[in-house]
């Protein structure tokens, strides 16, 4: 299976005192595989799931569904 990075999302919500982030797929604005990244900024948040996503693109067997 072959991934590319531009077949991922990032979706982002305030929650709190934190922000979440979170990688989507195919249009989907669930996370994909229930995972959310957490950070005390947006930014933060939205680095962590870009990372997330990355690693994602280089190991696509970490995708479970």
């Amino acid at each position: 299976m072959t991934i590319d990075r531009n077949d991922f999302g990032i979706k982002t919500e305030s929650r709190g005192a934190r922000w979440v982030a979170w990688v989507t797929r195919d249009g989907s604005d669930k996370p994909l595989d229930s995972v959310l990244l957490c950070g005390q900024t947006r930014d933060e948040a939205e680095s962590n799931a870009r990372a997330w996503a990355d690693k994602l693109t280089a190991d696509p067997i970490l995708i479970r569904n």
